[in-house]
């Protein structure tokens, strides 16, 4: 059962509970979507374009076998450990979205997280409203599981650089530590649920690594392989990307913030911007055929159970 006691001393964390409680009553301006989507799809594009003729890359030069793992194994896994983790939040409460819903819940929220607002943020809020968990628990375990997802990936980060790097890992390694106890606490506080917490925290863990093996393969494919130590210090890039959240699913704000980090331990920026966009590319084209397929099959499902009645 959610714990109702307030967390410790934290007034500004209960403003932002309340902020991520209320985005499902946001109405932005018409204008706003269309110039968020232009401005994040000129982000991107220009940039992919810049570090495309900078590198002087051609998609003849792209290495297949690559782009065959990341497609046939680990996109589908991030899309599984998405799933698990969707209803993990669920579990915290007593209740449970079962595997086909959260399937469809994970496939959905990244199609809502191509509006210019945190679209993952309002579907998860509004999907464990579904199943009667107050909005304000909801909402405070959303932004508790987003700030362990940051924390986690600051210590991917950093553990990986404390030998290349001390300077970057040692502050990002004190940072991570904050985060993880603070998510943690945050949690245990609004469902005292040891286990899932517990759950919670592994599977944003592999994700995290997961996310460095998939720019790995991406840097391997632009013909650049790079260790994993050196590509964890993108890890933050897709948290911050996805904080971003007026650019759609921080269009182009990631690939940036990747090429802003890239010389920090040796890596060209215009690299590190093509690795990243089609790491995104790429997901992207993998996530708009399941749910075309996912579509097709409810479709069919329905005229179906039309036709039997």
């Amino acid at each position: 059962m959610p714990n109702s006691s307030s967390f410790s001393g934290a007034e500004l964390i209960s403003r932002i509970e309340r902020a991520v409680t209320g985005l499902r009553a946001i109405k932005l301006p018409q204008w706003i979507k269309p110039l968020a989507w232009l401005a994040a799809m000129g982000l991107f594009a220009g940039g992919l374009i810049l570090a495309a003729l900078k590198l002087d890359l051609q998609l003849s030069e792209l290495t297949l076998w690559p782009m065959g793992i990341l497609v046939a194994l680990a996109i589908p896994t991030t899309l599984l450990l998405n799933t698990v983790e969707t209803d993990y939040a669920a579990r915290l409460f007593g209740r449970s979205f079962g595997f086909a819903r959260a399937f469809r819940l994970t496939l959905f929220a990244s199609a809502a997280n191509m509006l210019p607002l945190p679209g993952a943020a309002v579907v998860r809020v509004a999907s464990l409203s579904s199943l009667d968990v107050p909005m304000k628990a909801g909402g405070a375990t959303t932004l508790a599981m987003a700030l362990n997802w940051l924390g986690v990936s600051a210590a991917v980060s950093g553990l990986f650089l404390l030998g290349i790097a001390p300077v970057i890992a040692i502050p990002a390694l004190v940072g991570a530590g904050i985060l993880i106890l603070l998510s943690i606490a945050w949690l245990y506080q609004v469902a005292s649920v040891p286990r899932t917490i517990a759950g919670i925290v592994l599977v944003k863990t592999v994700m995290t690594v997961l996310a460095v093996l998939r720019l790995m393969l991406c840097f391997e494919a632009l013909g650049a392989p790079m260790p994993f130590a050196l590509v964890s210090v993108f890890a933050v890039s897709r948290v911050l990307g996805s904080a971003a959240s007026i650019f759609p699913a921080g269009l182009g704000i990631r690939e940036l913030v990747s090429a802003a980090l890239a010389p920090l331990v040796g890596i060209s920026a215009p690299l590190a911007f093509l690795a990243t966009a089609l790491d995104r590319l790429v997901a992207m084209a993998v996530l708009l055929t399941l749910s075309a397929l996912l579509g097709a099959t409810s479709l069919n499902s329905a005229k179906t159970g039309t036709l039997n009645g």
